[in-house]
């Protein structure tokens, strides 16, 4: 009996097995049919575009292969590579990595380090606030090629069609390390109306440094500064920044913090705290600066604007929300119909002028073997016609380091406003005067010391001794 069940047990696993052999076999044939007419289409398509595959594979080997390293809001820059890839230009692809704030800060090291070990990317696009070389050592510390050797003898290169103060701030000891793609200008940001209502003390013959402290001290003395304040905290953070940068030689290694003109300038920007809108009133965000302006929040607002009186380095239309109302189609209702006022920020003192920042930079690799062909793609980038035809609206950068372009777009774009034409007109090119690297490690430092002595831990005096020793040290490691 147990033989006989054997065998039907055993006639069944062979019928078993025969049919799983069958599906087998049936898949077998599926997928290499599968597989063949998918590579048949695919030569109907190297066909119908003229190139057997072979030939495409070919092609694609045989171009130089250049590596860009950007941040996914570069969004000139990232047209710019796609444009310039479809051109074929020079036997060129550029294969670019896109960085977000998490990637960026997530792998910032491991970039960092592959940089300082030679092996960085062709191509380094960087932008303020998420920078790889974002101090002085690493900027010179050999990762860039000197730019120089092949744009400064280039008869293609015209010194002044660009602006050349911000231009040169890519020269470190003689030689170009990066090109400064945009740039931002600082300028303060009131309303005629808001002038009149809060009083406010503005000497427009004599603005300057002094004039500014005295409008400050005066609101502060007011009844008004009780409910509204004056400044948004940008005002300190940018001030903060520029204390950190025009006491410093990094060539020479020497530093002066420690006088009484930096003492004197943070223990005002302490005092100013009192009329100063904290960060911590709007549960530690940084609102749109015109977001205060609009909602009587700060009345004398700091902001990075592209032309006096106009477009801000977020966008052109966000960021006047209010001001113009409804000229350009903004939802606000009922639609604020207030005078804008714009100031410059003063020079801190008779040799330090206007300062602006550095939004977007690009360098290329002193061990990349496609320098020229890199070089031809930053030509290509510092095209007019190439900014002329960008759409405004996406390009939040800041001012385009090509004059025509930024005269021709953004003074087009607002045509209708005749005062910002007069005052791009007059131009504020001279300025610039100001050639600034903005260090973010001495800034760091200026920081720590700087809240230490609001805090009430130090006084100004021992702030400005504590940063003056320490970046000292910083700069002769």
């Amino acid at each position: 009996m147990n033989n006989i069940f054997i065998k039907k047990h055993n006639v069944k696993t062979i019928l078993v097995l025969i049919v799983l052999s069958i599906c087998m076999l049936v898949s077998g044939c599926t997928e290499s049919s599968n597989n063949n007419a998918s590579m048949n289409i695919s030569s109907n398509e190297n066909q119908r575009n003229g190139n057997s595959g072979a030939e495409n594979e070919s092609n694609n080997s045989s171009k130089k292969i250049i590596n860009v390293t950007l941040n996914e809001s570069n969004i000139y820059e990232r047209m710019a590579i796609n444009r310039y890839s479809h051109s074929n230009k020079l036997g060129v692809k550029l294969v670019p990595t896109f960085l977000n704030y998490e990637t960026f800060m997530h792998t910032k090291e491991k970039r960092l380090a592959e940089i300082m070990a030679g092996d960085g990317p062709d191509i380094l696009i960087e932008m303020d606030g998420m920078k790889l070389l974002d101090n002085y050592k690493a900027v010179t510390s050999g990762y860039y090629y000197d730019i120089g050797e092949l744009m400064d003898d280039d008869p293609w290169y015209n010194p002044s069609d660009y602006f050349q103060p911000v231009m040169e701030a890519g020269v470190f000891s003689g030689k170009r390390l990066f090109i400064p793609m945009f740039f931002t200008v600082p300028k303060f940001v009131t309303t005629e109306e808001y002038i009149k209502k809060y009083q406010l003390d503005i000497n427009e013959d004599k603005w300057d440094w002094d004039a500014f402290k005295n409008m400050t001290m005066k609101y502060m003395q007011s009844d008004f500064s009780k409910n509204t304040d004056l400044l948004n905290q940008d005002f300190e953070d940018e001030l903060l920044e520029w204390l950190s940068s025009i006491y410093v030689s990094h060539d020479e290694r020497t530093c002066n913090f420690y006088n009484d003109s930096f003492i004197e300038k943070i223990s005002f920007l302490k005092e100013a705290r009192a009329v100063l809108r904290l960060r911590e009133e709007d549960d530690g965000r940084t609102m749109r600066p015109y977001w205060y302006l609009e909602n009587e929040l700060a009345l004398f607002i700091n902001d990075k604007v592209f032309i006096p009186q106009g477009i801000s380095e977020y966008g052109t239309r966000n960021k006047v929300q209010g001001i113009y109302g409804e000229k350009f189609g903004i939802s606000h209702n009922p639609p604020l119909k207030l005078t804008y006022k714009v100031l410059p920020v003063p020079p801190l003192d008779d040799e330090h002028r206007l300062s602006y920042r550095i939004t977007s930079t690009i360098g290329i690799s002193d061990n990349s073997s496609y320098k020229e062909e890199a070089y031809d793609f930053i030509k290509f980038l510092l095209q007019k016609d190439l900014m002329d035809n960008f759409n405004a609206d996406e390009i939040y950068q800041g001012v385009p380091i090509v004059k025509d372009a930024y005269i021709e777009r953004y003074v087009s774009y607002w045509n209708d406003v005749p005062s910002e034409i007069e005052e791009v007109k007059r131009g504020f090119e001279d300025l610039l005067s100001t050639t600034l690297f903005q260090d973010k490690l001495i800034s760091s430092i200026v920081k720590e010391y700087y809240y230490s002595f609001v805090d009430g831990k130090i006084t100004a005096q021992e702030a400005a001794q504590n940063i003056d020793e320490k970046v000292y040290m910083y700069l002769n490691e």
